[in-house]
């Protein structure tokens, strides 16, 4: 069974989309691992992947059945907080 784990900010970057583009955010995140995923080319200690949802990008990672849900953003936003990595 998958579990999915959000961050404070993904939760209240939902929320805040209003209630069409947060189903559209929450349905995509529940289909993992299918859609648009990359593996993004950063050095970290846990491999970062990207969904691209429309011109929304979120930013997890996963270890086995568990999806980290770690930034969730415009596609401008999420780059910006990944160069600060």
């Amino acid at each position: 069974m998958m579990t999915f784990n959000y961050s404070k900010q993904v939760e209240n970057f939902i929320d805040s989309q209003g209630k069409t583009n947060a189903t559209r955010l929450r349905n995509a995140i529940v289909e993992l691992p299918k859609g648009d995923v990359k593996k993004l080319q950063i050095k970290s200690k846990t491999p970062l992947l990207r969904l691209r949802v429309g011109g929304y990008r979120i930013i997890f990672t996963t270890a086995g059945e568990t999806y980290n849900i770690i930034f969730a953003g415009n596609r401008g936003d999420v780059y910006k907080f990944l160069a600060k990595l």
